[in-house]
């Protein structure tokens, strides 16, 4: 009690994680293991002291990529001992080396990749990381501390990709308050169509509903309803159909302009007519294009003082999340949670919900539509 009290005073994050996190602990069985995450930058020393953490509170196994005598000096240095058992991989002297590049190259061959590209990249940590984990070596991928974003999710998509050939996105946790909104897509999909936007906020509303949060999605445009016949605006109202049509009990609405989504008064008095709950508003922002939802969650964190969790990569076939350039420590353990709880989604089934429940991950959400 004590401790949950401290961590209220540091923060809403706080509060939030240690709720999530609860979620990730679970009591092993003969049938069960632990999650492995595979940690590609683990030559740094940041990496390194949140992958400690992370084992020390078992959260996960860390699989750590690098050169091994400089990762394990580091350990001895900064006195991080239970890393000590932990697998270390060098990519380019691993004896799964070339079958690795292998699978690189006939992934790859009617894509520009010949053999000796695949045989080069191979030897980076990201991509043989990723490989490592589509070939079930590994249950999760972080990284991005020391990468741009482009860097860090450009090899993912090469080897894991994305869920039934669609989109993956970029959703920000916003907290600030006694409110959690979650900003969509942030980081990856520079003008996505009507059916990409529709993608979206189906992801962007799993994964709110997966952490617990009922999702009410809003459709974010510089129109309300039709107010405008822009075709921006026409894209993202086409957005909202089918979504509806796919998902009929999702509770979607729009185009909407961001005040009105998060406004019930303004919700409920200028437009009734809404499916969205007119006491609570959305707490689900889908917004038309890259450049305004990166605009609203970088502003949100600057001026409207909000803590932000991300960004969180939704829509990809495995797990894989991408940190933000520079990430600290405690960044690094709340993605960590994050990635853990989606790999027992993919796997591990036995995941707690709330006090002394027990579920089958599995039968939270079809993992297609994750």
């Amino acid at each position: 009690s004590y401790k949950t009290h401290l961590e209220k005073l540091l923060g809403k994050r706080r509060s939030v994680m240690r709720d999530i996190r609860s979620r990730v602990t679970y009591k092993k069985t003969k049938n069960e293991r632990q999650i492995r995450l595979i940690f590609p930058e683990a030559c740094h020393e940041k990496v390194l002291r949140a992958a400690a953490q992370i084992k020390d509170e078992g959260i996960a196994e860390p699989i750590l990529l690098g050169i091994p005598e400089q990762i394990k000096n580091s350990i001895e240095e900064l006195h991080l001992s239970s890393l000590k058992e932990c697998e270390v991989i060098r990519p380019s002297t691993s004896d799964l080396y070339r079958e690795y590049s292998t699978a690189l190259y006939e992934k790859r061959c009617r894509k520009g990749m010949t053999r000796s590209m695949a045989s080069q990249l191979m030897k980076d940590n990201m991509y043989f990381g990723s490989m490592h984990l589509v070939k079930g070596r590994a249950d999760a991928l972080l990284a991005g501390v020391t990468r741009s974003y482009p860097e860090t999710i450009r090899p993912s998509l090469h080897v894991v990709g994305a869920k039934g050939g669609r989109k993956v996105a970029g959703v920000y946790m916003a907290i600030w308050q006694n409110t959690v909104k979650f900003i969509a897509d942030a980081t990856v999909n520079v003008d996505p169509s009507s059916e990409e936007l529709a993608d979206i906020a189906q992801y962007t509303a799993n994964f709110a509903q997966f952490l617990g949060f009922a999702p009410r999605v809003a459709m974010i445009s510089f129109s309300n309803f039709g107010s405008n016949d822009h075709p921006h605006a026409r894209k993202v109202s086409r957005a909202v159909e089918l979504l509806r049509e796919r998902n009929p009990k999702l509770m979607v609405d729009g185009e909407m302009q961001a005040d009105v989504a998060v406004n019930p008064k303004l919700l409920s008095e200028q437009f009734p007519f809404t499916s969205l709950d007119k006491n609570k508003g959305a707490n689900v922002l889908v917004f038309p294009e890259l450049s305004s939802a990166n605009v609203a969650y970088k502003l949100l964190g600057a001026l409207g003082e909000a803590e932000m969790i991300g960004p969180i990569l939704v829509g990809m076939d495995r797990p894989v999340h991408i940190l933000p350039l520079g990430a600290s420590e405690q960044d690094i353990i709340n993605m960590a949670t994050i990635a853990v709880l989606d790999a027992q989604r993919f796997g591990i089934h036995k995941v707690p919900e709330g006090p002394g429940r027990v579920v089958d991950a599995g039968k939270l959400f079809d993992a297609r539509e994750w």
